[in-house]
């Protein structure tokens, strides 16, 4: 009997990342959900874990410590050969109004997860961004370089 592939899928109480962990569920993989319920939803997590091969972890992926929080935490974080990054500030005003909120809860969970995905010798590392690209732009809506 071959062992089930572990999927790490941050964010895991937000909307995206709560569809997305079902339907990994129901292709074979274990998972572990990580989030800190600053933007997420306990009744998805509540969902989620009806299913024996879910398991979740309330950790803020902003603190410095966190690759060895998980390392000395969460069992299976070594055997995970995917990575889903799907947390990030989704609060465009509240990141607007204070350039730290975007700095912690998303610049700094994206280093972190990088870390946690070097340690693991993670194989497929999957980010999704943040809505803040779509913003109002103004007169350059896309950068060009030149060499």
């Amino acid at each position: 009997m071959s062992q089930k592939p572990i999927c790490l899928v941050t964010g895991a109480a937000g909307f995206i990342a709560h569809n997305l962990i079902k339907r990994l569920l129901f292709s074979g993989w274990k998972v572990i959900g990580l989030d800190n319920f600053l933007l997420g939803s306990k009744e998805n997590i509540l969902e989620l874990s009806q299913y024996p091969e879910f398991f979740f972890y309330d950790v803020d992926l902003s603190l410095d410590n966190v690759l060895e929080k998980l390392l000395q935490d969460v069992e299976d974080v070594l055997g995970v050969s995917d990575i889903w990054h799907l947390c990030a500030n989704s609060d465009i005003k509240a990141g607007s109004a204070s350039p730290n909120v975007d700095f912690k809860h998303t610049f700094s969970t994206t280093f972190n997860i990088l870390g946690v995905a070097k340690a693991v010798s993670c194989k497929n590392f999957y980010f999704a961004s943040s809505s803040a690209i779509y913003g109002d732009h103004g007169e350059h809506p896309s950068v060009s370089y030149t060499h």
